[in-house]
């Protein structure tokens, strides 16, 4: 027997080059300080050279106004990586962190006073509607909602706005003026900005609102009275436009008046108006701090602290809250990440990462166990199974135009303004929509397995290519449509400009496969196709291995137990606190996690082929459907969603379950109630127009709800879903029947089809799997 050879020379050869590395690292450290330091000397002497060329955008503000908005000047040290950008005129990159003020039409208006500044000057929008300072911290690595590393971008200036969140979100059980841990938080940002290598400019801008869950009468109270401390012990800057503005509204005595709606027209959200004055007043401070950094400059060049100052706001201060401020184990969350990365560096986000390829690799290693059950379950005795006879799915357009209303409801609670939100709130049932995903999911591949039985064997590339076709016709003209509404709102087309690369995967429907798997603003709920295209193509292989299988139950079985086996996951590496960081979105729109569902619905039509003539005129299948639609309505009113956590066990383990007796009686088409709500005549359009809800009713919401809100008052989201509902009746009726009925036709012709391809004749008119 060969020995084995010895790990001792690789672990101390490993030793050393961790030792080597350190050493190495520390001689690199002390020769970039002394590059640093003639580099500034450098810069102070083409300053007082050349001058700093920095000028305000023109503003109507008197300067009493402009004055007020330095809540606090900060040190001069601070603006040190701006002022070399000015002064040696180099384009300078902005990334602004905050909520929906942030998304307002005026960033615009500051990305174009850059670029007159410095041309090539990118405003990198990171915001993050509802957002609060936890979030901000929690992903500030990320540069917020951009999910760019902020290593690799590099900002020179950030922007921060926590001023009329609260620390938590919008509707947090503890309150808005929960000042304590806003300024935890808020210290949390400030140290992790000044730790950064490339020793970014932190600026707070501190906006107002007139909300009554904001702040205390006359609601002038915001974040910033919790920011001040903070930011004064560390010397960070602070842009106030409360400050400025306010006397304005409020009759100061010698200030000029303006009228609250002008300047808030729903209590928060800057208007056109004020969103100017926002760019005047960052504009003026920016350049005023700008040149009083130059006139010390060339006195006395400030250099960056070579170390932090001591917290200011430890975990005693807020302990003494009665509770930390995380409800999450944050020791067990960096044990774990440590494990996993072999470091013991710990973001939020870099967990997230990797927590999400843990899961890929589950869902891999569960994808090749079931190659390996369906090789030991042997072939079945006689050949291939039979297909079951025609199954029309009786009453199915009654589950699905119900679920895509649902979810088109859910949708709209979360993406309600904050200060509508807070008023309507976010009921339990709503928030259920998320759970019809498996079920669509196991409809598509119960009727995919009956489709590919009766076309024959299409696991090759002309039947892959014409699968493809029929499947992009049947679904791309209401997804074309739905990319025109969203390229044409404006403010989807600002996220567009930021993410290219992330629009082109959406086009070409690839957009589940990379991170972030969410993005509601390129039409989010088009990720549905991103899978189910993907599913479609290997349907035909599974397919295969389905009907030949001995053993269909055993591998149902084993689907179930791979779906359990995410949410399980996430609990025994403690990964729950992950969830609401970009884990949850992985869990629910990856393809790594969905397929189970989809193949189970294969299996489960096997299953019904070999039981279904002895199971038809069984009282369970008689009221089978109903019990199963009636338990589904009743958890979804009773049952309370508290965490991300039951909701990932929810839709993984407890649903799939119900789902298949729901869609298996369907198939048996016994039920009396939805045999009579088959009997309907336009069944099978009221199915069409429920897909284009679906496809369709984030983008309508983001293109007219303000003008839906304002001159109809209509916030409702239930109403909303209806005032949806009518307009996918009318795409589907001018749009999407005719285009599919014209598509199908071509490819119908037998000079459409490739050689060896099933033609569309053999297609089952069943319903469409759609979600």
């Amino acid at each position: 027997m060969k020995p084995r050879p010895s790990p001792a020379p690789l672990a101390c050869c490993v030793v050393f080059l961790v030792c080597a590395k350190h050493a190495f690292g520390a001689v690199l450290r002390k020769q970039d300080g002394n590059r640093v330091a003639v580099k500034n000397i450098a810069t102070v002497q083409r300053a007082a050279r050349l001058g700093l060329q920095c000028k305000p955008s023109s503003s109507t503000l008197d300067s009493s106004t402009l004055t007020r908005a330095s809540a606090n000047v900060g040190e001069n040290w601070v603006w040190q990586s701006t002022y070399d950008r000015f002064v040696e005129h180099k384009p300078i990159t902005v990334l602004l962190l905050g909520g929906s003020v942030e998304l307002r039409p005026w960033v615009i208006s500051l990305g174009s006073w850059l670029e007159e500044q410095l041309p090539g000057s990118r405003l990198v929008i990171g915001a993050q509607g509802s957002s609060g300072s936890m979030w901000l911290y929690d992903h500030m690595n990320q540069s917020g909602r951009s999910g760019i590393s902020i290593e690799s971008l590099n900002p020179q200036l950030i922007i921060a706005d926590t001023s009329v969140n609260p620390w938590q979100e919008v509707g947090g059980p503890k309150g808005f003026l929960d000042q304590r841990k806003e300024a935890f938080y808020v210290e949390k940002i400030v140290r992790q900005a000044l730790s950064y290598q490339f020793r970014p400019t932190l600026v707070f801008l501190e906006w107002m609102s007139l909300w009554d869950n904001v702040g205390t009468e006359p609601h002038f109270h915001t974040n910033e009275d919790a920011h001040m401390p903070v930011l004064r012990y560390y010397g960070i800057p602070s842009c106030s436009a409360r400050d400025a503005l306010w006397p304005h509204l409020d009759h100061a005595v010698g200030e000029r008046h303006w009228n609250r709606s002008e300047i808030l027209p729903d209590g928060l959200h800057p208007s056109k108006q004020s969103g100017e004055f926002i760019v005047d007043l960052l504009s003026d401070f920016i350049c005023t701090s700008l040149h009083r950094a130059a006139g010390v400059a060339q006195g006395h060049r400030q250099f960056w602290p070579a170390q932090l100052p001591p917290v200011l706001m430890t975990d005693g201060t807020v302990e003494r809250l009665g509770r930390a401020p995380r409800e999450d184990d944050m020791e067990a969350i960096q044990n774990v990440t440590a494990v996993l990365s072999g470091s013991d560096d710990w973001t939020r986000g870099n967990a997230t990462a990797l927590a999400s390829d843990l899961l890929t690799l589950v869902s891999g290693g569960s994808l090749m166990t079931w190659q390996v059950l369906v090789h030991w379950c042997g072939r079945r005795p006689g050949g291939v199974a039979a297909v079951p006879r025609a199954t029309a799915l009786t009453g199915s357009w009654f589950v699905r135009v119900l679920a895509h209303f649902h979810i088109a409801a859910m949708h709209y609670y979360s993406l309600l303004p904050e200060h509508i939100g807070a008023v309507f709130g976010f009921p339990s049932w709503a928030r259920f929509g998320s759970c019809w995903v498996p079920f669509f999911f196991m409809l598509s591949g119960f009727v995919a397995y009956l489709a590919d039985g009766r076309q024959g064997d299409s696991a090759n590339i002309p039947g892959l290519a014409n699968l493809l076709g029929r499947r992009l016709a049947k679904y791309y003209p209401a997804f074309a449509l739905s990319i025109v509404i969203t390229v044409g709102t404006p403010v989807c087309r600002v996220f567009i400009a930021d993410h290219l690369g992330q629009f082109f995967l959406t086009l070409f429907l690839v957009q589940s496969w990379v991170r972030p798997f969410e993005r509601v603003l390129m039409n989010g709920p088009s990720w549905y196709l991103s899978n189910l295209v993907a599913f479609s193509l290997a349907a035909p292989f599974w397919s295969k291995q389905v009907r030949l299988t001995s053993s269909p139950v055993l591998l149902l079985s084993w689907l179930w137990i791979t779906s359990c086996m995410f949410p399980f996951t996430i609990r025994a590496l403690n990964f729950q606190p992950l969830l609401g960081d970009g884990l949850a979105s992985f869990v629910s729109f990856s393809p790594w996690c969905n397929w189970p569902c989809f193949l189970s619905g294969m299996v489960l039509a096997r299953v019904f082929g070999d039981f279904a003539d002895s199971w038809r005129g069984l009282l369970p299948f008689k009221i089978g459907a109903s019990v199963a639609f009636a338990c589904l309505a009743l958890l979804f009113l009773v049952l309370d969603v508290d965490t991300q956590a039951f909701e990932q066990w929810l839709r993984c383990a407890w649903l799939p379950p119900v789902f298949a007796c729901l869609i298996t009686a369907l198939a048996a088409g016994e039920d009396k109630v939805f045999q009579l709500l088959g009997l309907l005549p336009c069944a099978e359009w009221l199915a069409g127009c429920a897909w284009c809800l679906y496809i369709l009713h984030v983008p309508l919401f983001l293109a007219f709800h303000p003008w839906v809100s304002r001159h109809l008052g209509l916030d409702q989201p239930e109403v909303l879903a209806l005032l949806a509902s009518v307009a996918a009746a009318i795409v589907h009726t001018m749009y999407d029947a005719p285009i599919q009925a014209r598509l199908g036709a071509l490819l119908s012709r037998p000079s459409a089809q490739l050689p060896g391809s099933p033609g569309l004749s053999a297609k089952l008119n069943l319903c469409k799997g759609k979600p």
